[in-house]
């Protein structure tokens, strides 16, 4: 929290990811995206579906009867791992912060009870997005498109914006 009162949270994505190259990570502690096809939807586009948090590994997080990934067709599951680079330490009010914030903007479509309300605290948000092997998306796959760089909530209004990977 700075002296203004406005949270400032950097956090790099990572993915997609299938459920084995999770595992094989062995990473936690942090937010999660889960992207793909609702089971029995007629939908052929791939999506973001959920947005959750976990303190312990992302995998023993996922891999134990998690009911909002058994909702997501497992051909087209795709897994973002979110990892909060600044502050540098981050518990669990804080990720549970993030997760609503990203939740109530972005209206995850699995998240209904904070879909439902926006955060009561001011936040700004700075998300960069990565490839598996460290590389940047110069664009983005289609289920996290329309998924802003930059999200600002003052408790009033949204602020918005993509950033731009400039070529060296």
């Amino acid at each position: 929290m700075s002296a203004d009162g406005i949270t400032s949270v950097i956090i790099e994505w990572k993915g997609p990811y299938t459920l084995e190259q999770v595992k094989e990570l062995g990473v936690g502690n942090g937010i999660y995206l889960l992207t793909g096809q609702k089971k029995r939807s007629r939908s052929y586009r791939d999506q973001l579906q959920y947005c959750g948090i976990t303190e312990r590994g992302f995998y023993d997080r996922l891999c134990r009867n998690h009911p909002k990934r058994e909702m997501i067709r497992p051909d087209s599951l795709g897994i973002w791992l979110g990892q909060v680079l600044h502050p540098i330490s981050a518990d669990r009010s804080y990720l549970e912060h993030i997760e609503h914030c990203l939740v109530s903007f972005w209206a995850v479509h699995m998240n209904e009870k904070k879909r439902a309300t926006n955060p009561k605290k001011p936040i700004c948000l700075v998300s960069r997005w990565m490839r598996p092997n460290d590389k940047p998306y110069i664009r983005f796959p289609e289920p996290i498109q329309p998924l802003e760089d930059v999200l600002w909530w003052d408790t009033k209004h949204w602020r918005v914006g993509d950033l731009k990977v400039v070529a060296n």
